[in-house]
Order: structure tokens, then C-alpha cells, then sequence
């Protein structure tokens, strides 16, 4: 479920509020993370950059929400080897977000490889396009597939 960054604030704050923390405090904590975040993914770690490219895909911790700043994170992150990074570029080429071109091939590719280390979300959408092309095949249809850009259920 996507929460906008308005609606993140005033959760924390509400939750904080319990404990005495206020607004000002709470919106000081998501910008700390966020820049805490960047600054790591700066410096080349790995999982810091996925998680600013969720940031930004998002919108989340204060980050602008932007697919295309999320896409470079991201695949900063994939080239190093992150399964999750590596599922979430896939996921943009399939679907033609992050200002990236729609590419099955490349989203295939991406998707193996972040099947081969575990990650089941990629091994799901690797199966279910491979389940697609041999149904394709299996009917003799050639028809290019376009997906949406909101991908499955709003992603």
C-alpha cells in the first residue's frame, strides 16, 4: 500500500504523539534518514542505494517521490549484486517505468538474476512471464505484450 509523504508525517506524528514527540521532531527524523541514507548510497553501499531507490519511487522519508532518480539507484545497486534492486529494475523494464524503456528481455534478465540469489518475488515474475510466452507459443500468438505502467494492481 503507497502512503504519500503528507500521510507518512502525520501518522508518525501521531504516533509520536503518544510518546511526546512532536511534528517537528518527527519530520526531522524522516529527513535524518533519508539524508543518512543518501549519503551511504553516495559512498557505494549497496543496500543503501536500493533503499533510496525505493525512497524515491515511493516517496517516502521525505524523498521526492521520482521513478526515474529511483531507476539509477537501482540499478547502481543491481550492478553490485542486490537481489532486491535487481527484482525492483526488472519490475521497471516489464513495465516500462523509471523513464526506462518497456523491455521483457531486460526484465527477464534482471529478474534471473535476482531469482538465482533467493529472491522469491523475481522467480514469481519470472515464471508467470515465462508461463505467458510458452501459453503464446502453445496458441501461435505473436502479439507483443504491453503492460501497464501501473503494473499489477497499482505497483
Amino acid at each position: 500500500m503507497k502512503i504519500p509523504g503528507i500521510l507518512q508525517v502525520l501518522l508518525l506524528a501521531f504516533a509520536f504523539g503518544v510518546t511526546g514527540i512532536n511534528v517537528g521532531q518527527a519530520v526531522q527524523t524522516l529527513e535524518a534518514e533519508f539524508l543518512k541514507t543518501e549519503r551511504m548510497a553516495e559512498q557505494g553501499d549497496a543496500k543503501a542505494q536500493f533503499q533510496l531507490g525505493a525512497m524515491y519511487e515511493y516517496g517516502l522519508r521525505g524523498a521526492p517521490k521520482d521513478e526515474i532518480v529511483a531507476a539509477m539507484w537501482y540499478r547502481r545497486a543491481a550492478e553490485q549484486g542486490d537481489a532486491m534492486a535487481q527484482h525492483s529494475l526488472g519490475h521497471m523494464y516489464q513495465y516500462g517505468r523509471g523513464g526506462l524503456e518497456q523491455d521483457e528481455a531486460k526484465a527477464a534478465q534482471w529478474y534471473t538474476k535476482a531469482a538465482a540469489q533467493g529472491n522469491l518475488g523475481a522467480q514469481k515474475n519470472l515464471n508467470a512471464m515465462q508461463s505467458m510466452q510458452k501459453g503464446e507459443q502453445e496458441n501461435g500468438q505473436a502479439t507483443p505484450r504491453r503492460y501497464s505502467k501501473e503494473g499489477p494492481r497499482g505497483m
